[in-house]
């Protein structure tokens, strides 16, 4: 698969969670339900997690992704949005739930919708070893599991023929939400992290059978941030190889490192020494095949 699917398999989870956010607050609006309100907090708060993982994932020039600014402040507005749902959830003690059975129906059906696209998104994103789409499709899934819990709320109050389920499962969903929010906060800030040493074997073997133009690497780093988990690679390249067969080799590497690592985003520093050295030439991958 190649960057156009992984366009395609963005946008649909994309347009997916903003029509997810769009029927839960229509369902909230008509049903009275604190829990549904609740989930429809917790489905902004995933797309806001993936747009902030997407930014740094797509961020290729400095190591920690996106800034930690950013990130506390998408992980503060989904904080407060949790506290003010929460809020909302024990002043609705005792209150009515308006046609719970069309709250039941609306959320299992953004559910299924959240599985179906998660699927596809998660299929894609093993094929091309995308994190930011790993990221959405586990954002949709999460989104999938909170939609169930605030049915079965509803379901409950349907049973019981009492509201206080409702507020107990919005109460439930808010604790979702604001730890999403926490996490946010938490992930902004960039990190290493250690490279298994099965990851380092993977990648030493994909650079050992890689493009002949590759005769060494160097620093091999892992570091997190928003979220996602990425890792470095210093890769040093013969001399005299032009700009254009720099970015196949990146493109080749990325891939057949990404499918042997899935789940990170893998970011190659590719080095040219200014004429070939002896180390170069004794650790060609000719010679170590």
């Amino acid at each position: 698969m190649n960057d156009d699917a992984r366009r395609r398999a963005a946008a649909l989870a994309t347009a997916t969670s903003a029509i997810l956010i769009a029927v839960k607050v229509a369902l909230a609006l008509v049903t009275g339900s604190v829990a549904v309100l609740a989930e429809a907090t917790h489905a902004a708060a995933e797309l806001l997690r993936t747009i902030v993982a997407a930014f740094a994932a797509r961020d290729e020039s400095r190591p920690g992704g996106t800034p930690a600014s950013a990130g506390a402040l998408e992980g503060g507005i989904v904080v407060v949005a949790g506290i003010v749902a929460a809020f909302a959830s024990l002043r609705t003690l005792g209150g009515d739930v308006d046609v719970p059975l069309l709250g039941i129906a609306g959320l299992l059906a953004c559910a299924l919708l959240a599985r179906l696209v998660a699927a596809r998104v998660s299929k894609v994103a093993a094929a091309t070893g995308s994190a930011a789409l790993a990221a959405d499709a586990r954002s949709l899934r999460s989104s999938q599991w909170t939609a169930v819990l605030a049915a079965g709320a509803l379901a409950i109050v349907v049973l019981a023929d009492a509201a206080f389920p409702d507020a107990v499962g919005g109460l439930l969903i808010s604790i979702v939400v604001v730890r999403i929010g926490i996490e946010l906060i938490q992930a902004a800030r960039p990190g290493r992290e250690r490279v298994g040493a099965a990851e380092l074997a993977a990648i030493s073997d994909e650079l050992a059978a890689g493009p002949p133009e590759v005769v060494g690497y160097g620093k091999i780093v892992g570091r997190s941030a928003a979220g996602f988990r990425r890792i470095d690679i210093d890769v040093t390249l013969q001399a005299g190889v032009p700009p254009q067969r720099m970015t196949e080799i990146a493109d080749v590497l990325r891939s057949t490192i990404g499918r042997r690592v899935p789940g990170c985003r893998i970011v190659l520093h590719l080095r040219k020494p200014d004429k070939p050295s002896r180390k170069a030439r004794v650790g060609d991958w000719s010679s170590r095949q």
